[in-house]
Order: structure tokens, then C-alpha cells, then sequence
């Protein structure tokens, strides 16, 4: 706009500079000329008149006020012209920007793609996390219920069965485990108390629980235990009938201990064998070895709560 402002002013100016040109004399001269004049000399002084402009003109064109103008019209341009260049250049920068930014908008959202994915791998892996220790926990305690020793008492048996004699326990243990077992520690004792109710409970009665000690047990191997001298016990005839003959009374052979496998770990021994006079001998009794168990803990729990009340007041 504000190169056509000056373009119109410099055509402007052209058009009046002929006539500021013409100076009196000039104008007294074309005066003179004109007064005596007719028809014939209307073509000489229109001749002249040209000619006059042609000298007005190149004396326009001359001028250095026009050729200042000329100058700032081309500088003018020139700048329009850059102006034009840097508009183009900053319009491609501009473009260019707008990609770039739309490019690094799809990188962040892809990023953000990627951040959920890589935090639903890891939802995923904590959840395999979980469950790998889950199947490790459950694959130690199959080891532990598989792959150790088990020790166990096969037999239990009085060989000089009699009133009024020492009579003194023997037992036969054996690991059936799939390891060897390691410092193992078993009591013999024999539980025969005229009107006591076994299957209830031994008693507090520690007499006879010195206890036997291995020190080793392969697998497969079998050992037999005999209870000390010192600890043999003598029943009279009436027991020995009313025991061995009527089975009116409990007769035991009954102990616990405990081994261990080759990691160090303790397991529990516990056996109960009650005579049987249909076999003329010892068999296993579980269900006076599951009482036993159940009279003890709950015993255990009654005098723990008695402590506790004890404490309190």
C-alpha cells in the first residue's frame, strides 16, 4: 500500500512539472506569436510548441529531484522485494514448525503409548512375580513333604512279658524317607497305672523318658531301640491278668522325640502302641496317639490362659 501511496505521488508530479516549466518569457513569446497568427501558421507553431515540450521534457527527466525519486522507487522495490523473500522464508519456517510440532505431538502420544503398554508389562510381570513365587513356595513345601526323611516306629514289643519281673521296651524304627535323617532323639516308656485312662493322656509322670540319641539314619535303614535297665518297670499278677489276660486295663508302650533332615530342619516323632490279646502283642494305636495330642494342646492352652490371668490381676 504504501509503495502504491508513493507511486501515485511521483505520477502526480510528472504531470504538473510542463507546466511549472513555462517560464514569462515564455508565455510573452507563445503570446506574441499568436496574436498575429492565421490559419496557415497554426501548423508552424504547433511545431514549435512540440518541440518546446520535447525540451521540457528531457529537462524533467534531468532533474535531479526526479532521479532522487527514481532512486527511492527502486529501493523501494528492492526492499518490497526482500520484504516478499523474508515473508515466503518465514511462511516455509512457519510450514516447517507446524510439522515438526505435529511430528513431536505423534512422538508423545506414541511415548504415551508405550508408557502404558510398558506399565501394563509391568502389572504383567508383577502378577508372574507373584505367581513364580507363589509355585516356588508350593514347590518347597512339596520338597519339604517329599524330599526328606521320615522317621518312623514299625514295631514296639515287651520280650520278657511277665508279672513281677523288669520289663523293659523295645522298638524298631526305620526311615522311609527319600533322605537320610540326622540326630535323632527318641524316649521308650511303658504306661501301665492300675484305673489311669491312656487315651486321655500319660500323665505329667517323666520317669521313663530318658531318651535314645542317633546320630545318622540312611534311607531304608532300620534300627532297634531298648529302653535302659534303670528305667524297667515291674507290674504285679493282678495287673498282668486284668491287663494281659482280660484287657480290662490300658497297657502301653508309648515316647516322642524329634530328627532332623541334612538342611537342619526338625521334625516330630510320636508313637503309641496298646496291647492287643488277639495278637498276643503291641499294635499301633493313632487314635490314643490323636487324643494325646489334642489332651496336651489343650492343656497347654489352659495353662497359658491361666498365666495370662495370673499377670493380669
Amino acid at each position: 500500500m504504501f509503495l502504491l501511496v508513493l507511486l501515485c505521488l511521483w505520477f502526480g508530479q510528472s504531470q504538473q512539472s510542463p507546466a511549472k516549466s513555462e517560464t514569462p518569457a515564455n508565455a510573452q513569446q507563445q503570446a506574441a506569436q499568436s496574436e498575429p497568427s492565421a490559419i496557415p501558421q497554426q501548423n508552424a507553431g504547433q511545431a514549435g510548441n512540440n518541440g518546446q515540450d520535447n525540451q521540457s521534457n528531457s529537462a524533467h527527466w534531468s532533474d535531479p529531484l526526479v532521479i532522487l525519486q527514481l532512486l527511492i522507487l527502486v529501493a523501494i522495490a528492492i526492499q518490497a522485494g526482500i520484504y516478499g523473500w523474508q515473508l515466503r522464508v518465514m511462511k516455509a519456517g512457519l510450514s516447517e514448525t507446524r510439522h515438526l510440532v505435529e511430528h513431536n505431538k505423534q512422538a508423545v502420544e506414541a511415548m504415551q503409548g508405550q508408557l502404558v503398554a510398558m506399565e501394563r508389562q509391568a502389572d504383567h510381570a508383577g502378577t508372574q512375580a507373584e505367581v513364580m513365587r507363589e509355585t516356588l513356595s508350593e514347590t518347597r513345601r512339596i520338597f519339604d513333604l517329599t524330599e526328606r526323611p521320615v522317621i518312623v516306629v514299625e514295631s514296639a514289643n515287651i520280650y520278657n512279658l511277665g508279672p513281677n519281673i523288669p520289663l523293659s521296651p523295645t522298638i524298631v524304627i526305620t526311615n522311609k524317607g527319600r533322605t537320610p535323617a540326622q540326630n535323632i532323639s527318641v524316649t521308650l516308656q511303658i504306661a501301665a497305672q492300675a484305673g489311669f485312662a491312656y487315651p486321655f493322656g500319660f500323665g505329667d509322670d517323666k520317669r521313663w523318658a530318658r531318651p535314645n540319641f542317633i546320630s545318622f539314619l540312611a534311607v531304608g535303614d532300620r534300627m532297634l531301640l531298648q529302653g535302659a535297665p534303670a528305667d524297667a518297670i515291674t507290674i504285679d499278677q493282678d495287673f498282668y491278668n486284668r491287663a494281659v489276660n482280660d484287657t480290662k486295663e490300658f497297657f502301653m508302650i508309648h515316647g516322642k522325640g524329634t530328627y532332623e533332615d541334612l538342611a537342619g530342619r526338625e521334625y516330630p516323632i510320636e508313637y503309641v502302641f496298646r496291647y492287643d490279646q488277639t495278637i498276643v502283642g503291641f499294635r499301633p494305636d493313632y487314635g490314643v496317639a490323636e487324643l494325646r495330642r489334642i489332651n496336651e494342646k489343650w492343656k497347654e492352652q489352659s495353662e497359658n490362659g491361666e498365666t495370662k490371668k495370673d499377670k493380669v490381676n
